[in-house]
């Protein structure tokens, strides 16, 4: 699966589906092939199916509320999806933490060792 903004140009639509097959038009597998959903291109004012659930999902998740879900993202399937999100934030968020700690950790250490210098140079 492709998650795009506006990979197709040339069409409205915004789920696209390819099957792989060979030069004989052999297909691979029932099973199988290349989805391309284009989120900037999804607009439905209601939620009547999974396909637009997740897609919905995928388009808005980031902004979602924990707290104050939309109707559309009661399923138990949804609630997992939220929070598998939340917790990539978290880490995320984490992340960004550390990294700035490491930044201010290694900018007062160089002012620490020029402090230090200063002393033992005096």
């Amino acid at each position: 699966m492709w998650l795009s903004d506006n990979l197709l140009t040339d069409d409205s639509h915004y789920a696209h589906h390819y099957k792989l097959r060979d030069e004989h038009g052999c297909l691979l597998t029932q099973h199988g092939g290349i989805w391309i959903l284009e989120l900037n291109k999804f607009n439905a004012k209601h939620i009547e199916s999974e396909e637009q659930r997740w897609l919905q999902f995928f388009k808005t998740g980031e902004q979602l509320n924990d707290d104050a879900l939309p109707d559309w993202m009661t399923t138990e399937e949804m609630k997992q999806a939220m929070n598998t999100l939340s917790r990539f934030s978290e880490k995320k968020n984490v992340s960004i933490l550390n990294i700035k700690l490491g930044k201010t950790i290694c900018a007062n250490n160089g002012r620490f060792k020029r402090s230090m210098s200063r002393l033992h140079s005096n």
